[in-house]
């Protein structure tokens, strides 16, 4: 009796927050089907569906709803997560499902009170036969930089679904490695196979970031210490166009045989050249740099003989070495009908939980 008394109330305590009954993921599949039609799923005139009726709704909602359960029973019993971590590139639409799901859900006061969501971050980790990605200690300090982990948070990282396990696994160790923390995972998605946007790679808003194997290595391997200081400090703190003039510029003159000044790279930094009164007038990320540390390092610049691709440094340092992805700079429109899909389907699943509660 004692134990299944125990065992009644650990069942309580572990009871999830929410559910969804099958017949509401059929109800909205079929508004799904009904609001993009063959859209919802990609399945285009290429794609063959064959005998199989695919419920794309059932794919992703038990397994989205599962990760926010798990949070709220981690924050119910006092050890809530700090930080969920999403595995770039094809992560991004399930993480902006739950997000969506989340933020439906809280303004619906649907979520218990007090409850705070794990920050969202992601990462390009675990991929151990991607010949790009190069592990060592400077692409381990930017990524600590950028992601801004402790090593006492309490992490969970998420990806789709279950292949080989070799992904997650190498995710969970280098994420160990780099931080010293502990994290757990787990996988969004029950089923073995990929999620539909698999089916078309280009249905993405993040893509790997491009850094050429030479630029990496050339960085890495730099022994001049003060231009990978002035690359690093120009490329973080310009806008893109802005740094790839500058180098530009340089590289220009070295095929001419031409010195390059830090005045004449200062110049075109300026939005605007008062040729009478000779002021050089800036835009506002140039002028809340220091002056004295921006002549330095474009000084440094100036003198630079190297060889360099201004678009591929500077995801470097963006993008930790190639770690993370980046933002597609192609077509946006397919990515954001398949976002505003997922929003579409976080608002229908909060409103049948709602009517259910």
């Amino acid at each position: 009796m004692i134990s299944e008394a125990i065992s009644q109330i650990t069942a309580e305590r572990d009871a999830p927050e929410l559910y969804l009954a099958h017949d509401n993921i059929e109800l909205i599949e079929r508004e799904m089907k009904k609001n993009y039609g063959k859209w919802w799923g990609f399945h285009d005139d290429s794609f063959n569906r064959g005998s199989q009726e695919i419920n794309e709704s059932e794919y992703m909602l038990p397994g989205t709803i599962r990760l926010i359960n798990k949070t709220l029973n981690e924050f119910k019993h006092g050890d809530p997560y700090d930080t969920l971590i999403f595995l770039d590139k094809s992560g991004r639409p399930g993480a902006y499902l739950y997000r969506q799901l989340v933020e439906q859900l809280t303004t619906r006061q649907l979520l218990p009170e007090g409850f705070v969501p794990p920050k969202v971050r992601f990462m390009d980790l675990g991929k151990t036969d991607d010949p790009w990605k190069i592990r060592n200690p400077e692409t381990a300090s930017m990524m600590t930089k950028m992601l801004q982990i402790s090593p006492d948070e309490k992490v969970l990282i998420v990806d789709e679904f279950k292949d080989t396990g070799a992904t997650l696994n190498g995710a969970l160790a280098e994420l160990n490695k780099i931080y010293g923390t502990n994290p757990e995972g787990t996988y969004q998605f029950e089923n073995s196979h990929g999620p539909f946007w698999y089916r078309d790679p280009e249905q993405k808003l993040v893509v790997d970031a491009r850094v050429f194997k030479r630029t990496k290595e050339f960085i890495e391997e730099l022994n001049n210490s003060d231009l990978k200081e002035s690359l690093a400090f120009l490329a973080k703190q310009l806008q893109r166009e802005e740094f790839n003039k500058l180098i530009e510029i340089r590289m220009l003159d070295i095929e001419m045989s031409k010195a390059t000044t830090e005045e004449s790279l200062l110049k075109e930094l300026a939005a605007e050249y008062n040729n009478n009164g000779g002021e050089l007038i800036f835009p506002y990320n140039v002028t809340r740099l220091n002056p004295e540390e921006l002549r330095h390092h474009l000084s440094i610049l100036a003198h630079n003989n190297e060889l360099l691709d201004p678009d591929s440094i500077y995801n470097y340092y963006h993008y930790a070495g190639g770690r993370f992805a980046a933002p597609r700079t192609g077509d946006r429109k397919k990515g954001l009908g398949l976002y505003e899909m997922m929003k579409r389907m976080a608002v229908l699943t909060a409103d049948m939980i709602e009517q259910k509660s």
